[in-house]
């Protein structure tokens, strides 16, 4: 097995039909960004596709719980990059967008599960957040959900399918 980084992928050019970015480019800052988009259209053979999932704007804005948890959607636009900044960015670097879709996940949890989750917070973001705003949130989510009762959630993510070559 070996190791590397996104920006400095260790494999000859043009050996790939698939590279895919799922739900990662956001940890990334704006120069390990265009630097793994770069290797991304390197490695990818002629005809290879270049995959992202990320969230759009609007994805991050129909997050749930943003409204106990306002600063989250103004910590996320910041740390993910826009639609067409990721466009632009993989057209410089030779590819065409092939495919743009809006995915979204259904799923069902208890009450128990999205408190214990968010009280142990579950995602990045909320290690963000000031620990009055992350007590204050966690309260409001407390008065709403009831631990035994199922809830129906959904998440939002964008699909970018770029074709090289």
């Amino acid at each position: 097995t070996q190791l590397s980084t996104a920006e400095d992928l260790p494999f000859s050019a043009a050996c790939f039909d698939v590279v895919s970015f799922v739900m990662m480019i956001h940890q990334l800052g704006a120069e390990k960004f265009q630097k793994s988009m770069s290797e991304a259209a390197r490695v990818s053979k002629k005809g290879g596709r270049v995959w992202i999932k990320t969230c759009s704007g609007d994805d991050l804005a129909a997050r749930p719980f943003t409204e106990l948890f306002p600063s989250t959607l103004k910590i996320n636009t910041e740390r993910y990059q826009g639609i067409d900044e990721i466009i632009d960015t993989m057209r410089l670097n030779g590819g065409s967008l092939e495919r743009m879709e809006t995915l979204v996940d259904y799923y069902e949890m208890l009450g128990s599960e999205i408190i214990d989750r968010t009280k142990a917070r579950h995602n990045t973001t909320l290690f963000l957040l000031d620990d009055i705003e992350f007590q204050t949130g966690l309260e409001g989510l407390i008065s709403i959900y009831e631990r035994d009762e199922t809830y129906h959630l959904s998440h939002r993510h964008t699909l970018l399918d770029f074709r090289f070559g």
